[in-house]
C-alpha cells in the first residue's frame, strides 16, 4: 500500500469520528433547548430539601459576601436550608450573621462562645439540619 492510501484512510476514520460526535453533542443541546420552563418548574418540586451548613470564625471581611451567594443560589427557597455556625469569632462575624438570619425562615444561626474547631462546628450543623 502506498502511502497515500495508509493516509487516506487515516483521515476518512478521523472524519467519521468527529462527524459520530458532532451528531451526539447536536442531539443533546436539543434535548437540552426543548425542555419547556413549565416542565423546569414541575422538576423543582420533586428537588430534595438541602441543608447548608455554613462554619465560620473571625470572616467579617467575607462572609456577607459569601451569604448573599447562598442566597442566589438557583434552588427554591422552600427547599434550601442554610444553617451558620459562628464558632468563637473575636470579630463582628456573629452580629453580622445574627443580622442577616433575622427575618429569614430558611437561615438559621447559631452561636459557640468556645471554638472546638471546624469539623466540629459542622457535626454541630448537622445535628440541627433538617435537609438531606
Amino acid at each position: 500500500m502506498s502511502l497515500q492510501v495508509i493516509s487516506l484512510c487515516i483521515l476518512s476514520l478521523i472524519y467519521l469520528w468527529t462527524l459520530y460526535n458532532a451528531v451526539i453533542v447536536a442531539v443533546g443541546i436539543r434535548k437540552r433547548m426543548s425542555k419547556s420552563s413549565e416542565g423546569q418548574r414541575s422538576n423543582r418540586d420533586e428537588l430534595p430539601t438541602i441543608s447548608i451548613i455554613v462554619p465560620v470564625k473571625n470572616e467579617e471581611g467575607v462572609i456577607m459576601r459569601l451569604l448573599k451567594a447562598l442566597s442566589r443560589l438557583d434552588y427554591p427557597e422552600s427547599k434550601k436550608e442554610i444553617i451558620i455556625v459562628e464558632d468563637g469569632s473575636r470579630d463582628k462575624t456573629g452580629e453580622l450573621c445574627r443580622e442577616y438570619a433575622e427575618g429569614k425562615s430558611n437561615v438559621r444561626f447559631f452561636h459557640r462562645n468556645a471554638s472546638k474547631g471546624k469539623p466540629n462546628a459542622l457535626n454541630f450543623g448537622l445535628v440541627h439540619a433538617k435537609g438531606e
